[in-house]
């Protein structure tokens, strides 16, 4: 199984890529730099320590998704995304189903990208998590019967399908 909760679209090493990414990290750090120091200044040596390696982990994940080739993936992709991405035209993330040889599930998360990932300081939402929660269990309780035909999540949640076969 293979499970995705509100993707970046995929792309491969590109300059363009390359160039998103530094645009990307430098208007980040210049929005959150208050942020940042204020945080910093709270912080013994020890934590701050923490702080910046948890912040230099982030910006390797990031350089790392920009550096990444999809490949075909050989089982059935579980998308999950939010509301607002599905309602948004040509949802990006849908383009992982080019990846897939057994189809698609798009499963709806409701809320935005930020109240699912906690993007600019957005607060979480934990109704959207326990639904998350739920449509990740019951995917993960699908695939250890390997029962296929007959999931529970195709007959019990709020579901979209966009097989393509």
């Amino acid at each position: 199984m293979l499970a995705l909760i509100e993707p970046a679209p995929p792309r491969g090493p590109s300059l363009s890529s390359y160039v998103g990414f530094a645009k990307g990290i430098v208007q980040r750090l210049a929005r959150r730099l208050g942020h940042h120091s204020s945080t910093l200044s709270r912080l013994d040596a020890s934590q701050q320590q923490d702080y910046t390696r948890l912040k230099a982990k982030l910006i390797a994940n990031s350089w790392a998704l920009r550096q990444y080739a999809p490949q075909p993936f050989s089982g059935k992709l579980h998308l999950f995304l939010s509301t607002d991405s599905l309602q948004t035209e040509k949802a990006p993330g849908l383009q992982w189903r080019n990846f897939t040889a057994q189809g698609t599930a798009v499963l709806e998360i409701p809320g935005t990208h930020d109240t699912v990932t906690g993007n600019n300081d957005t607060e979480i939402d934990e109704q959207g998590m326990q639904q998350l929660a739920k449509l990740l269990q019951t995917c993960l309780d699908d695939c250890l019967m390997n029962n296929k035909g007959s999931s529970n999540y195709n007959k019990s949640m709020t579901r979209k399908n966009f097989d393509e076969q």
